[in-house]
């Protein structure tokens, strides 16, 4: 009768969550008020879980080759681990996969590695002074 679909994450102790930023299904935004996200004492030990109750009620024409894509941000915090090994963020899905009744699977665990650096940046003029109240705006190419 229902569908349930929850994503699931797994941070480094240097990683915080921060907040979901957008969800898309087969590239259309997903009000937020069409999931739940908990992120008070998960019984699986995950940092937080996205939660669909029934994804198929959402009135999208869900399919196996379906794309649902969560965006969230994440906050590095003091344990974090500068260059390698790196930070795992482990997730992975859980489903429906009862048509008779509640019972739910699992997909395997997916883990990528997060990557923080640390460099010195100072802004000087021509005699290699410090210019005083200097900012720096960084841009992703």
């Amino acid at each position: 009768k229902t569908y349930k679909y929850v994503f699931h994450d797994t941070m480094d102790r240097g990683l915080s969550f921060g907040a979901v930023a957008s969800v898309t299904i087969d590239g259309t935004a997903v009000d937020a008020g069409m999931y739940s996200v908990s992120t008070d004492a998960l019984a699986d030990g995950c940092s937080f879980e996205l939660v669909f109750e029934d994804i198929k009620a959402l009135g999208f024409d869900i399919t196996a080759e379906s794309k649902v894509v969560v965006n969230y941000t994440a906050v590095v915090n003091e344990n974090l681990t500068v260059g390698n090994p790196g930070m795992p963020n482990d997730a992975h899905l859980e489903f429906s996969n009862d048509p008779y009744g509640d019972g739910t699977g699992n997909t395997p665990e997916d883990t990528v590695k997060v990557f923080t650096f640390e460099f010195d940046v100072n802004k000087v003029d021509g005699n290699d002074e410090p210019l005083n109240g200097a900012g720096f705006t960084l841009y992703k190419w």
